[in-house]
């Protein structure tokens, strides 16, 4: 099952999803189909923090923080 969670950065609020398989996924909105940058190991984090740290370097590779 999937594991939702939220990460803030410079004012702004994020939102992800680790998958059943361990990819994690931007969320852009309700609309948007989901965005992975190409996250070729699977993510065996279970710790929230560290999955706002994978997600946190998604963003500075998207150029979005």
């Amino acid at each position: 099952m999937a594991q939702k969670f939220s990460l803030k950065e410079q004012g702004k609020t994020f939102k992800f999803e680790r998958d059943e398989n361990g990819f994690i996924w931007l969320l852009k909105d309700d609309n948007s189909p989901k965005v992975n940058i190409g996250e070729i190991q699977v993510s065996k984090l279970s710790n929230e923090e560290e999955m706002k740290e994978v997600a946190r370097k998604m963003l500075y590779v998207m150029n979005i923080i």
